[in-house]
């Protein structure tokens, strides 16, 4: 299937979303949550709390197809997202394509959470948190698997869950390169000059 052509707006249904990653990552089909090392340093500035009270393995989801690329890769080869080349998405990028049913009740949007106190699901209805599956006393004498409020990590704009999430593919080299280019032509200019600056 040719996903830089079919991996639209999604539908009534459906909508499509989107996680970067890295190439040497493969899921194997699924995308599973984890504390990224991204994270894992956004909590390392609350201290000395443990980082297991403060936040939780999650996947990260954008609708925003190529919106974290050059972010995730720049980390990989110690650049700013905006000097990443077309060659290091090529070596390093991988994204990895989810087709989210809109009744799927473990995928919310965090949107005003901060605010709020609510997430939204993929209908754009709004939720209380502790009305979610995201939602995990965790273990009633150790307190394992708490989830009770909004983790460090995640941003308005993100999708969050902490189940595994079905892949419908993961875009890697070639197939990546060339969805970037059908998809947002502006990005594909740009890491097409910056590798034209390094020659």
């Amino acid at each position: 299937m040719n996903w830089y052509k079919t991996a639209q707006s999604g539908s009534d249904d459906h909508m499509w979303l989107y996680n970067a990653s890295l190439r040497e990552y493969d899921p194997q089909g699924y995308l599973e949550p984890v504390i990224s090392g991204w994270v894992e340093e956004v909590a390392s500035g609350a201290g000395d709390v443990p980082i297991e009270e403060i936040t939780y393995p999650l996947s990260y989801m954008s609708d925003e197809a190529t919106g974290w690329i050059t972010m995730i890769v720049g980390r990989k080869v110690n650049k700013h997202p905006d000097k990443v080349s077309l060659s290091d998405v090529y070596e390093h990028g991988r994204l990895n394509v989810i087709s989210a049913d809109k009744d799927e009740t473990s995928v919310y949007r965090v949107g005003d959470y901060s605010e709020t106190q609510e997430v939204q699901n993929l209908r754009g209805e709004r939720v209380k948190f502790w009305e979610t599956d995201l939602y995990d006393e965790g273990d009633i004498y150790t307190g394992e698997g708490r989830l009770t409020e909004m983790p460090v990590g995640p941003e308005p704009s993100d999708f969050i869950t902490a189940d595994s999430l079905e892949l419908s593919t993961s875009l890697i080299g070639g197939d990546l390169i060339l969805f970037i280019k059908m998809r947002d032509p502006e990005l594909y200019g740009t890491l097409l000059r910056n590798d034209n600056e390094l020659v």
